[in-house]
This record gives structure tokens, C-alpha cells and sequence, in this order.
């Protein structure tokens, strides 16, 4: 059998939350199908330093290549869909590639992300896994293109699982198929022991961090302001004797860069020794006891390695993107947090705008935290949907 990965391509190197999306792919098929050739495929070439990953991305002419020999593709997560990615795919295209005109680059597009020019009912089989289209506008489908080739992959498509709630109403709502089940963040399909045996080195706490429960810190997605941060995590230190550290997850031009804010008004800070793959990233997730992050998927791969991730969100930005900085209107960390009933461990920019508030909210925390059974009930949810979403797949792709 062979299997075409559709994914996101990397365009300014590693980005380790992405990476972990597509690094499940690897683990699911490694689990259930090893005997598959399984390739990933991206728009373009995709230049970060992986490290000894386990796979290799390719561009889209290898997928042209390949193409025919394709018994299943499978789009993979991210933003692949919406419209926005869409016209900065196009952009993209015709930047870096300038043979292209806006009419070859849209072409180029539509054929390999939205599988145009296959006709209904042929090979290879089209799923979808883990996608969203959470940042889109009703205005964006008055883009009658857009509409046309969206709701054309659709209904070809033989099975969709999309991310989160809200995409999965608009693709009912596209195809007139009520009957779709809901998905995961791909994420959520990697496996904590594969993942094991793939770092390189085991993680490890001294004796001084287990002893007062290490938290991994980063920021990257918010401008809160690094006092209040810096006040929340020495609250917390006094309060249940914990140790925070900085966690090395990514920098720019992914990330904000507030490492060195923060120090500023916490300059005892430790930081976790550098890490140089995304694996190692991953893996340095299962070195803490609780995760502190404003950013999407160290939070979503800290809950699926079992370890309880405490989110930062900033005051609403106004925009639909949180990349933006800021808390976007429609967010997809609010999404996740809300769909597994995770609401305890958010925090907002003005729970912790002043010392009452702060210390207010870092009991209203431990008090979470402390909580076994609750905790206990919050990762068998996202397990069991996790697997029961795998299993889905499986027979999908039998």
C-alpha cells in the first residue's frame, strides 16, 4: 500500500508543534500499517534542521512523480484548507518561484491541495485528519473558487475528521453530511512510548527538581507582560514550592522571543539545556511535572504526554489568528481547553494583573493541580478519544 502524506510545509525552518503533527502520522502508520511506503509531501521544500527524523518531507514535484502509484492521500492536519493559507500559499508561490504567474501558482494550488483535476469516485482515496478551518470568515466562501474547490474535496474526500467542533459544523454544513465524526489534533495520535525510543537521550531530573516538581515555562505566543508572568511563577514557587525552568521550544520567526523579558524581572530563571531536534523538544516535555505556555501545541502535546499544561492567554487582540499575538476571537487554545473541559488551568492576562488577583488565581491553580481524580478524568478523555479517533482511521484505511 502506498500512502501520501499531505502536510504543512515549514517554511523558516523547524517548527517543533508543527513537526509533532506530522511526526504521529509517522507513529500511527509505524503502528498499524508497517508494511505501508509512506511518504510526506509539502507544497515546497520544507529547509529545517529535523534532525534524525524518522521520515522525510518532500516537495510537490516527488508527489507528481508519485502520484500515480498513490493508493490513499491523506491531508494531514494544520490549516491546509482555509482561505487565508490558501491566498499565502499562492503569495508563496509566486515569491519564490518566479516563472509562475498568479494563474499557474492558483492552478498549482488547487490541483495539489484540493485534488481538482481528480474525478469523483477514482484512485487514489482522499482522506482528511485533523484539519481546520477555525480561522475562516463566511465571507471568505463568497470566494466562489474557494467554495467550489473546498466543498469538491469534501464530498470526494471518504473520510473526515476534523480538529476541533467548530470545523467540523462548517464542513456539515459544506457536504450536507451530518453524520461526521469528530477528531483530534493530530498531536494527539503520538505515542508517548514510540516517542521514547526516538530521543536520542532520556530525559532526567535531578534529585533537587523532583523533589519540588519542575515546571517547564515558554512563552512565544502572547504579549503578556513578562512582570506579571515573572510575579505568577514566583507565586507559584512560594505557594507549592515549585521550580520553574525555561523550556526550550523555538524562536523566531515562529515564536515572539521572551526569554529575555522574562529574565529581566525573574533572573533566576533556569533554563533547560538547549535541545537540537524537535524530538528532543518533545521528549524534554516528560522532564516536568506541569507545563506553563502560552502557545498551542506545547500545551496540547504536554496533556497527551500526561503531563498537566497550564495555558497563558492575553487580553482579545481583535483578530481571528492567534499567531497574531494576543488572544484571537475565535482561539484554538480556548478551543482545546474547552473541549475537554480544561478551564481550570487557563489563565487570563487579567487574573494576574495585580498581587491579589495573582495569588487569588495561583491557589484557584494548585487546587487543579492537586486534584488526582479530576486530572485522572481529563486524560482518559483525551485518550480515549484519541484512540477511539485511531481506531476510526484504521478501519478507514483497511
Amino acid at each position: 500500500m502506498n500512502i501520501a502524506i499531505i502536510c504543512a510545509p515549514q517554511t523558516f525552518g523547524c517548527n517543533t508543534g508543527m513537526y509533532s503533527v506530522d511526526l504521529a502520522a509517522w507513529c500511527f502508520f509505524r503502528k498499524h500499517f508497517p508494511q505501508a511506503c509512506v511518504r510526506f509531501f509539502t507544497l515546497y521544500p520544507s529547509p529545517g534542521d529535523f534532525g534524525h527524523s524518522p521520515f522525510v518531507y518532500e516537495g510537490r514535484l516527488a508527489f507528481d512523480a508519485w502520484e500515480d502509484a498513490c493508493d490513499i492521500i491523506f491531508y494531514w492536519g494544520d490549516f491546509l484548507h482555509s482561505w487565508a493559507y490558501r491566498q499565502a500559499m499562492i503569495k508563496w508561490l509566486m515569491q519564490h518561484e518566479s516563472d509562475l504567474s498568479r494563474e499557474e501558482a492558483i492552478r498549482i494550488i488547487r490541483c495539489f491541495l484540493y485534488r481538482l483535476h481528480q474525478p469523483e469516485n477514482t484512485r487514489p482515496r482522499v482522506l482528511l485528519y485533523g484539519g481546520t478551518v477555525l480561522f475562516n470568515r463566511w465571507s471568505d466562501y463568497s470566494d466562489t473558487d474557494y467554495q467550489h474547490d473546498l466543498t469538491g474535496l469534501l464530498k470526494r474526500a471518504s473520510a473526515i475528521w476534523m480538529r476541533e467542533p467548530f470545523s467540523s459544523a462548517v464542513v456539515q454544513y459544506l457536504t450536507g453530511n451530518y453524520q461526521l465524526a469528530q477528531g483530534t489534533d493530530c498531536a494527539l495520535l503520538l505515542n508517548q512510548s514510540v516517542l521514547a525510543g526516538l530521543s536520542d537521550q532520556a530525559p532526567v531530573k535531578s534529585a533537587e527538581q523532583s523533589v519540588r516538581g519542575r515546571v517547564g515555562v515558554f512563552l512565544g505566543r502572547s504579549h503578556i507582560a513578562a512582570r506579571r508572568v515573572a510575579d505568577l511563577l514566583e507565586t507559584l514557587t512560594m505557594a507549592a514550592g515549585l521550580y520553574p525552568c525555561w523550556l526550550h521550544w523555538g524562536h523566531r520567526p515562529f515564536f515572539l522571543e521572551r526569554e529575555q523579558d522574562l529574565l529581566v524581572f525573574f533572573p533566576d530563571l533556569p533554563r533547560f539545556p538547549p535541545v537540537s531536534t524537535p524530538i528532543e523538544a518533545l521528549s524534554a516535555l516528560l522532564t516536568f511535572d506541569c507545563i506553563i505556555s502560552d502557545t498551542y501545541h506545547v500545551c496540547v502535546n504536554a496533556w497527551n504526554l500526561g503531563v498537566p499544561a497550564i495555558c497563558l492567554l492575553d487580553d482579545v487582540s481583535g483578530s481571528l489568528d492567534v499567531n497574531d499575538g494576543g488572544l484571537a476571537t475565535r482561539d484554538k487554545r480556548l478551543m482545546f481547553y474547552g473541549h475537554y473541559n480544561l478551564e481550570p488551568f487557563i489563565v487570563y492576562a487579567s487574573e494576574i494583573q495585580d498581587t491579589v488577583t495573582c495569588q487569588r488565581k495561583v491557589n484557584s491553580l494548585i487546587t487543579a493541580l492537586n486534584d488526582s481524580r479530576s486530572l485522572q478524568l481529563v486524560l482518559d478523555a483525551l485518550r480515549n478519544h484519541a484512540s477511539a479517533c485511531e481506531a476510526q482511521l484504521v478501519r478507514s484505511i483497511q
